[in-house]
């Protein structure tokens, strides 16, 4: 199973990687949206974690290109963000997204407990 983490801060996404790995998935990295996407056209992946707030293209950007495209509007997404604004919380929900959580509250088990929801274990 291969997931996709979409985040601009690289020791974010180093760690994000390592945890999941480590729990026998295949990861990618990108520093934002755009590289997300150019990613995506390479290799699909089954599972996109997101962060939202990223330079070039931000994670709602990317939200809105994935779900208007009939090839990835039904592709799972987590977002896990450190961003707090109510209003865009609100807004990214209307994107059908999978999970959310704040970096703040981000630990190995609810990642993996997020990711279990979605994707089916990887077998060893």
């Amino acid at each position: 199973m291969s997931i996709l983490v979409v985040d601009d801060v690289p020791s974010v996404r180093s760690a994000l990687s390592r945890a999941l790995r480590a729990n026998g998935y295949s990861t990618r990295e990108a520093a934002n949206g755009r590289e997300a996407l150019l990613a995506m056209s390479n290799k699909m992946p089954q599972l996109v974690i997101l962060d939202l707030s990223m330079p070039e293209m931000d994670g709602i950007t990317f939200l809105h290109h994935i779900r208007s495209s009939p090839g990835t509007a039904n592709l799972p997404v987590i977002v896990v963000t450190g961003v707090s604004d109510p209003t865009l919380i609100s807004e990214i929900s209307g994107y059908g997204i999978q999970g959310f959580m704040r970096k703040s509250q981000l630990s190995v088990d609810v990642l993996y407990a997020l990711v279990d929801r979605v994707l089916p274990a990887p077998s060893a």
